[in-house]
């Protein structure tokens, strides 16, 4: 058992330092806000959907509901751990391309101290930054040729260490997250012009350090609503949070074939506050031997935020519905295939993100399979996902992305006398 326990604490570690150094998103649309939110979902949940207010599976950890972690069996040690592999085909009124990018992307452990206190320790990335806008064109200026250039990229995001509590009594639990969120988002803007008498360039870098703590609540109430089946109600909240922010700036002008340059600015002391929003959600599962039902429905109010005390006129609240079905013939049969868990759901999101009058669109359909590893607790969870994202009207860009998610669970019992003949 401390193996496994030296074990996970070595992987939460390693997947720290990875999921820090890794670019995992190529979406233009993550040089607004805080970049793109990643998925705090893991295996079962992204095989449904994303469904996850409204589950209490026992060997599962399930962060989107603190109050989940109360569905630990007791004397239970639980390891999960994510990889994701991600196709985005990107479209506008006058141009395609795509773009691949994979990351390993989650890891957490999970346990049941006694009857009434359950808890979980994991790291998850929030957002991620990673784009790069390259344009040419030529110009007419005082009747000459001037050929401009314009660079625009972007990388970092924001990683969450989270350790979660979960408290219950009889049929009710109620759970807190309390995350340690930091991160680094990057921006650069560069403008060249050159003719065949002059060369100029300027350079605009922008940084912004985040470092602060979050707290995120839950609650789940569960019974019994026929000889049958099972309902569980779940709902979350976290208020409205300032990440306290270290801003960077520097600007710098080149004049002759970079001969002479110039800093326009160096700003290296600001200090400042990016707001996160109130959110709430509300979900509901069905479960029996062979069924589980779920929907979730969340909101968002980003509208009116300000970042470094500046209102961002891109922003607007978000809702997200989703729902998901998981169906396993037969548990304890000696048939494989009867063990297997198929999954399948689907969510529909207004993003955060509005432009003029076109809020922005996001829905997808998920497939998921559970196979069970035998003579053990482990489980290799594997789901697909096909979704679409904006749009291409208004000079917007349409993004179809094509995910494949990996992730491994492990159980174990701990505080366990070994007996010996």
């Amino acid at each position: 058992m401390r193996k496994n326990i030296f074990l996970s604490l070595t992987v939460v570690f390693l997947t720290a330092v990875s999921i820090k150094a890794q670019v995992t998103t190529s979406s233009p649309y993550s040089r607004y806000g805080i970049g793109e939110p990643e998925t705090q979902s893991f295996g079962q949940s992204l095989g449904m959907g994303g469904v996850g207010i409204g589950l209490k599976t026992p060997l599962a950890i399930n962060p989107l509901n603190p109050a989940s972690y109360s569905g630990f069996p007791m004397q239970s040690f639980i390891f999960q751990t994510g990889v994701r592999v991600r196709r985005t085909d990107f479209s506008s009124s006058d141009s395609k391309y795509s773009a691949y990018d994979n990351s390993f992307n989650s890891v957490a452990i999970g346990f049941r101290a006694n009857k009434y206190w359950s808890a979980s320790f994991g790291l998850l990335p929030m957002s991620s930054v990673g784009y790069q806008i390259n344009t040419s064109k030529n110009m007419i200026v005082d009747l000459d040729t001037t050929f401009m250039k314009s660079d625009y990229t972007g990388t970092g995001g924001l990683t969450k260490i989270y350790f979660g509590n979960a408290f219950n009594y009889k049929e009710l639990a109620i759970g807190i997250n309390v995350s340690y969120l930091f991160g680094t988002m990057s921006y650069k803007n560069s403008i060249l012009l050159s003719d065949t008498n002059y060369t100029s360039a300027t350079s605009d870098e922008k940084n912004y350090k985040v470092k602060d703590v979050l707290f995120d609540f839950g609650i789940q109430y569960r019974d019994t609503l026929s000889t049958k089946w099972i309902y569980t109600l779940g709902a979350t909240f976290s208020n409205r949070q300032n990440l306290k922010t270290t801003f960077s700036r520097f600007s710098t002008s080149y004049f002759g074939s970079y001969q002479y340059a110039d800093t326009l600015l160096n700003d290296t002391l600001s200090q400042g506050d990016i707001e996160l929003p109130m959110s709430y959600g509300v979900g509901v599962s069905l479960s029996s031997d062979q069924w589980l039902l779920a929907f979730d429905y969340s909101m968002q109010k980003w509208k009116d935020l300000k970042f470094l005390g500046e209102t961002q006129n891109y922003l607007a609240n978000s809702r997200t519905m989703a729902f998901g079905a998981e169906y396993t013939p037969k548990y304890n049969s000696k048939n494989f295939f009867q063990t297997i868990n198929y999954r399948i759901g689907g969510k529909y999101s207004d993003s955060y993100l509005k432009f003029g009058d076109t809020q922005l669109n996001d829905y997808s359909v998920n497939l998921g399979f559970g196979f069970p590893i035998k003579k053990s607790s482990a489980k290799i969870d594997i789901s697909f996902e096909a979704g679409k994202f904006g749009t291409r009207v208004n000079g917007l860009i349409e993004q179809k992305y094509y995910l494949m998610n990996l992730n491994f669970n492990m159980g174990d019992l701990w505080f366990i006398k070994r007996k010996f003949e």
